[in-house]
């Protein structure tokens, strides 16, 4: 019997961080964050018992290391920036059979990953004129995965997750 009437969650969240600037126009930054999503039960309206499950919190360890810079007088402005974000019972929907019935249930997975860097630069070659370009590179995983049917989601990609952006 997986139902339980009242679930209690406790965690944290935070953030640490450190700025340099080697000039009045560069910035360089790397940090630290932690932070959490909260269990809790499936939707208010329930038709069948794996419904009723409840679910636990999603923990997210997110590093990242950048720099921001602003240059020839604000005419250009070029930001960069790589992370890594490691997350732990990650919330994903799954379907499960009930009575021969798929139902979508949010579940918990084990860990994923996710990685990537990002850019942008803004150009402003001429006043009333500014130019802006951007791109992004992203790699997810589903670390340890397999659902209460037995499928081993392990390996895949996180979805709705583009490998690159621009």
């Amino acid at each position: 019997d997986d139902y339980a009437d009242k679930v209690k969650f406790n965690s944290f969240s935070g953030k640490i961080g450190l700025n340099y600037k080697p000039a009045d126009d560069i910035l360089l930054y790397a940090s630290l964050s932690k932070g959490y999503k909260s269990g809790g039960y499936n939707g208010a309206l329930v038709f069948s018992e794996p419904e009723l499950k409840p679910f636990r919190p999603e923990s997210l360890l997110a590093y990242e290391v950048g720099f921001k810079s602003s240059l020839l007088d604000r005419r250009i402005t070029f930001n960069a920036a790589a992370f890594y974000y490691d997350y732990k019972d990650i919330q994903l929907y799954t379907f499960e059979s009930a009575g021969g019935i798929p139902i979508q249930v949010l579940t918990n997975a084990g860990r994923a990953e996710i990685y990537g860097i990002e850019g942008e630069l803004s150009l402003r070659p001429v006043k009333g004129l500014t130019i802006n370009l951007g791109g992004g590179l992203l790699h997810t995983e589903i670390k340890d995965f397999v659902s209460d049917g037995g499928v081993d989601f392990s390996g895949n990609r996180l979805v709705m997750a583009p490998k690159a952006t621009g």
